[in-house]
């Protein structure tokens, strides 16, 4: 098993939303879990939401890199690098990804309901939302379970999701904690080995 030490940063006002533990008198409020250590509730993003946006961020990019995914190649979910680092019917897959808890601090926003048809704004449709500040960071982890020779396209699934839409249309950036402890166990990838020092920094580091 390879353990990932994963940051991911706000690199704007950022929302995940979910129901809240706590009071608030917002109407869409940033998706909360409880730290155990300090007895209080945090900001945090769902694993499998990381996962998902993992996942179609592979897929968007799977053409460039020769990666194959389901849709796209007539092969077996066996032969799908997608299905088989994430997961298929039938299939748990290969990568098991944590939620990733943030700081306590976030803004609120109110906002103009329109209507779609008139492109007008709706009277009295006024709704508040709870953001994350830019520049907030979120710590998690990734495993993965597999053999090293088909662990490439999950590097290419973490550096796709940086520019990639996460949340309600936020983006994020993700660095690896533990870069350089990987570096021996991912010495055999190759011409991919150069991801894991290009995910080692922030790709997005000016302004944030």
């Amino acid at each position: 098993m390879i353990r990932f030490d994963v940051e991911l940063k706000s690199l704007g006002l950022f929302l995940v939303g979910g129901p809240t533990p706590i009071y608030t008198h917002l109407d869409i409020t940033v998706h909360r879990t409880r730290d155990p250590d300090k007895n209080v509730y945090v900001p945090t993003i769902p694993g499998s939401s990381v996962k998902g946006v993992l996942r179609s961020s592979l897929s968007r990019v799977a053409h460039a890199f020769g990666i194959k995914v389901c849709g796209d190649w007539p092969q077996a979910s066996d032969d799908c690098d997608s299905c088989y680092l994430f997961g298929a019917p039938g299939s748990e897959g290969r990568v098991w990804v944590s939620d990733f808890t943030g700081e306590r601090s976030t803004v609120s926003l109110t906002h103009v309901s329109l209507d779609d048809g008139a492109g007008t704004a709706r009277e009295m449709a006024l709704y508040t939302s709870e953001y994350v500040k830019p520049g907030s960071i979120f710590k998690g982890r990734i495993e993965y379970n597999g053999g090293v020779e088909r662990l490439a396209p999950l590097l290419v699934a973490m550096a796709a999701l940086r520019t990639d839409r996460a949340g309600r249309s936020g983006l994020i950036d993700l660095r690896i904690a533990n870069a350089d402890q990987l570096r021996g166990v991912l010495s055999g990838l190759g011409e991919y080995s150069i991801l894991l020092e290009y995910l080692g920094v922030w790709a997005w580091d000016e302004g944030v």
